[in-house]
């Protein structure tokens, strides 16, 4: 296993501007459209995986960073040994508007040669600022559900129908991506606010991208 890259250690940005050359995405259409995207592009999600995309575009990352060093340790571990992702692999997964979340793909975000150290200051910046609601969760969830039933998948919209009611009841917790959604799509990435990537450009680190790319298969 190839070893993690060595990133010089650095306090975060003192300030993250608004994307205007960072990872760009256009607007956005409605979260129920984005779903919609979501399950064409990953048509293997499963309830369990629709309860996360609800959960990350409502809560964010928060349950992901307990702190600064740890979620960097994580991502430099991460990065060392990333396995081949589907074809066609965008760098964001737009999440929604209010809030403006995305998951940045690490995969595209390093072969693009975009600094992970910038993603982790916008990561952790994203984990200390969202702030999502239970009401939201609900709604977003019986949203989901319709959109699922809507796309002929009766029976997916069924078991999270009986997952949300399970959650509401448990504070809505945080959930990993069901077996067949990880063992088709091997996802890694970052949940951010899209507005906290404009320090990040294009280039940044090219020798790092390179060094963190999996070795063939």
């Amino acid at each position: 296993m190839p070893q993690a890259p060595t990133l010089e250690p650095r306090a975060p940005s003192p300030q993250l501007r608004d994307p205007s050359p960072a990872p760009r995405v256009p607007p956005l259409p409605s979260w129920a459209d984005i779903l919609r995207q979501h399950l064409r592009r990953y048509p293997l999600a499963e309830a369990q995986d629709v309860y996360k995309l609800v959960h990350q575009s409502v809560f964010g990352p928060s349950h992901a960073v307990p702190s600064r060093e740890v979620a960097r340790t994580y991502l430099l571990e991460e990065l060392a040994a990333l396995p081949p992702g589907p074809a066609g692999e965008p760098l964001l997964d737009p999440l929604g508007d209010a809030p403006p979340l995305a998951r940045v793909n690490l995969r595209p975000y390093v072969a693009a040669g975009y600094d992970p150290e910038c993603l982790l200051d916008a990561f952790v910046a994203t984990a200390n600022q969202a702030q999502g609601r239970p009401e939201a969760m609900r709604d977003r969830l019986l949203e989901a559900a319709a959109v699922l039933r809507e796309a002929g998948l009766a029976a997916v919209a069924d078991r999270l129908d009986e997952d949300a009611a399970a959650a509401a009841a448990a504070g809505y917790p945080a959930v990993h991506h069901g077996e067949a959604y990880r063992e088709a799509y091997h996802p890694a990435y970052r949940v951010v606010l899209r507005t906290l990537l404009g320090a990040c450009t294009p280039g940044q680190a090219p020798a790092r991208a390179a060094a963190t790319q999996p070795e063939p298969r």
